[in-house]
């Protein structure tokens, strides 16, 4: 196993034993940030952050840009135990259409300091996919070429700017000096009307 992750997993569990619950129930998992599809086409999107901690097949941390060996999603607003651990990784059962929004929890004492509670810390990764790339390609392939519309690499502060914690894509003139990959002006010249 990996000493990376062995440390990663170590940091959580110690944040659970040090940190309690009270009267020994776990804190719920409340949405904390929205990615809101403002597009003319279905995307699909990974949040690349706090799970990468408890699902080692999802994990790339920022620095690593890389999209994970395995595509993870537990939704906002649902049971996850309803979900089978083949479903949570079939991006294809995430889609986002046009208008709907893609949403990522934390625990409800601190759902945006939850997505920002593992390591490292300061950024949140988020990966927007258009939905006809996912079915034509495999999982593989896209991770292989980059072929991703574009990366947001959010700090809790640039997430915080968004009114209701709410992220859009195509990104707006207020992230033009956000970190994303591509470039701010290369995604808006795609999506000029």
């Amino acid at each position: 196993m990996n000493k990376k992750f062995i440390k990663i997993i170590t940091l959580v569990l110690m944040s659970f034993v040090f940190g309690g619950c009270p009267d020994g129930v776990a804190p719920e998992f409340v949405p904390a940030a929205y990615l809101a599809n403002k597009s003319d086409h279905e995307i699909i999107v990974y949040w690349s952050h706090f799970y990468s901690a408890y699902y080692p097949p999802s994990l790339t941390i920022y620095p690593d840009t890389a999209l994970p060996k395995q595509y993870f999603y537990a939704p906002c607003g649902e049971e996850v135990a309803e979900l089978d651990s083949v479903a949570l990784h079939n991006p294809l059962l995430f889609v986002v259409e046009p208008g709907d929004c893609s949403c990522e929890s934390g625990f409800e004492t601190d759902p945006l300091g939850t997505l920002f509670s593992a390591p490292p810390h300061d950024t949140l990764s988020v990966f927007i996919l258009h939905a006809d790339t996912v079915r034509k390609y495999s999982w593989d392939e896209i991770r292989e070429s980059n072929n991703i519309i574009v990366r947001y690499d959010l700090s809790k502060d640039d997430v915080k700017r968004f009114a209701g914690y709410t992220i859009p894509f195509p990104p707006t003139e207020a992230m033009r000096d956000m970190k994303m990959w591509p470039p701010y002006e290369e995604v808006r010249k795609r999506y000029e009307k």
